[in-house]
């Protein structure tokens, strides 16, 4: 599976890299939280991403993906064994401060279930 990540009109959609003190990377998702998904806040979790060797990124780096797909590692540690699933970004290209990037904005309208996406997405891939 490719990832492009681009809003509606094709345009470039800024993605922000986080780097923990162990110097992993994660990506932030977000989604809105609350009894009605009301004005209650956003929850954040972080999905690992890898990067091609010798790449080095800041804390908070903004970034344009051009290239990634997902992949996973099985791994064991005293007598426990499981997976790992990462986004490898083989490209990308740094934000440019003069050239501000889109971000994406969140959706404000209620979504209670696989129905109401079906009625404002013509095809989703997976169906």
């Amino acid at each position: 599976m490719n990832v492009l990540n681009l809003d509606k009109n094709g345009n470039d959609i800024l993605t922000r890299v986080y780097k923990d003190e162990k110097g992993k990377y994660s990506i932030a998702i977000s989604k809105k939280v609350g009894e009605e998904h009301s004005t209650t806040g956003y929850a954040n979790k972080y999905f690992p991403v890898e990067f091609l060797k010798g790449v080095e990124l800041d804390n908070g780096t903004d970034i344009i993906i051009k290239h990634a797909f997902l992949t996973w590692f099985d791994w064991e540690f005293e007598d426990k064994k499981g997976t790992k699933f990462v986004i490898k970004i083989t490209a990308f290209d740094k934000a440019s401060p003069e050239k501000p990037m889109l971000r994406p904005e969140p959706k404000l309208d209620k979504i209670n279930s696989a129905k109401d996406i079906e009625h404002e997405i013509e095809e989703l891939p997976f169906y």
